[in-house]
């Protein structure tokens, strides 16, 4: 992806975030999807430069199981080879699809079409997803379907927020720990907060109480359930993409901390309140393991990343519905500020995608 092609596609997402703030609509609506398909034809040339996407063309190509404790994953695998898809194809339309399913649970959580601009926009400055969508395959799609979750849970249908809570960790065994949610979604935001500070203080000294519990407790060598765990415990930290792991860590902790804070002297429009309340649980949970797990930086930034989508849902809730007497105003300052910091955001990003070149 150019510079050029970069510059472009966030100027048409901050063209369209400030189309969808006047009357005209339709106008917005034609515009995002548009975009829509623009971004799904970067999708298919960023397979060029995700380097990461590598690893998706040997399994597709290898007959044997390649990660028996995803089965999802590896059925996918399988019908796109039967049904005589590429490897260039099938990682394509697993990539669209997984924008695909972002959209309508957006929608579904939304159900405005100015807020429903803005989350996308705030999402895809923050973290360049249609390029992540590409580099890290599995995990995106599996982090979508839990979007896709958390759409049904904020309309109180709790079966079917199970149901793709189990059908994603086929594809990525760790979008279990999204289990916790309907554990958090049952404290009040000032308890929230107090989880969020906690876990903040113990990823200080995750390292030490998290391998003084992994080499006490007896491991079964034959569980491949417990070995992903091990393994993604065990990710290698040598990377120098790492070393300032801790600055993302804490920018994300603080922005999430002062999204719940602000929340509370704030009155949410109509129902939203209690979406605004359940999908910020979906960022504690993520916030909460990613403590847990801190001291592995390779894994912990990668169950950040679903906190930083679902705080940025909340982060344009509170924009929109909120009781701010210039939303409008604060939008476009807002989106300024997201401008500029994209292109900044985009570029460790790419460092992290293409980190073991």
């Amino acid at each position: 992806m150019t510079t050029l092609s970069l510059l472009a596609i966030k100027s048409s997402l901050l063209f369209t975030l400030f189309i969808s703030e006047t009357n005209f609509r339709a106008i917005g609506f034609l515009l995002i999807t548009s975009v829509f398909i623009v971004l799904g034809y970067v999708n298919y040339t960023g397979l060029s430069i995700s380097h990461d996407t590598v690893t998706y063309y040997i399994p597709f190509y290898n007959n044997s199981g390649w990660r028996e404790f995803e089965p999802g994953y590896t059925l996918l695998n399988q019908l796109s080879k039967k049904a005589g898809l590429s490897a260039d194809s099938f990682i394509f339309c697993i990539s669209y699809g997984t924008l695909f399913f972002f959209f309508i649970s957006l929608w579904k959580i939304a159900k405005d079409l100015s807020a429903f601009v803005l989350i996308i926009y705030l999402v895809f400055c923050t973290l360049s997803f249609n390029f992540l969508s590409t580099g890290l395959l599995r995990q995106y799609l599996a982090l979508v379907l839990i979007f896709l979750g958390s759409s049904f849970l904020v309309n109180e249908k709790r079966v079917q927020f199970l149901v793709c809570v189990f059908i994603a960790s086929t594809i990525h065994f760790s979008s279990i720990i999204y289990l916790l949610v309907l554990f958090f979604v049952k404290f009040e935001m000032k308890k929230k907060l107090i989880v969020i500070f906690l876990s903040f203080i113990f990823s200080i000294f995750s390292k030490d109480i998290i391998l003084f519990f992994l080499n006490n407790i007896p491991l079964f060598d034959d569980n491949v359930y417990v070995k992903s765990v091990v393994r993604g415990l065990g990710y290698s930290d040598k990377n120098s993409i790492h070393n300032n792991y801790f600055f993302k860590y804490f920018f994300v902790f603080l922005s999430l901390f002062l999204i719940g804070l602000i929340s509370l002297f704030l009155e949410l429009k109509d129902k939203y309140r209690q979406r605004f309340d359940i999908i910020y649980s979906f960022s504690l949970c993520g916030f909460f393991v990613a403590s847990l797990i801190f001291f592995s930086s390779e894994a912990s930034i990668r169950v950040l990343y679903g906190v930083v989508i679902f705080s940025c849902v909340c982060f344009g809730v509170l924009l929109k519905f909120s009781n701010f007497k210039s939303s409008s105003l604060l939008v476009t300052a807002v989106g300024l500020m997201f401008y500029l910091y994209s292109f900044v955001s985009h570029n460790w990003i790419v460092d992290f995608v293409n980190r073991y070149i």
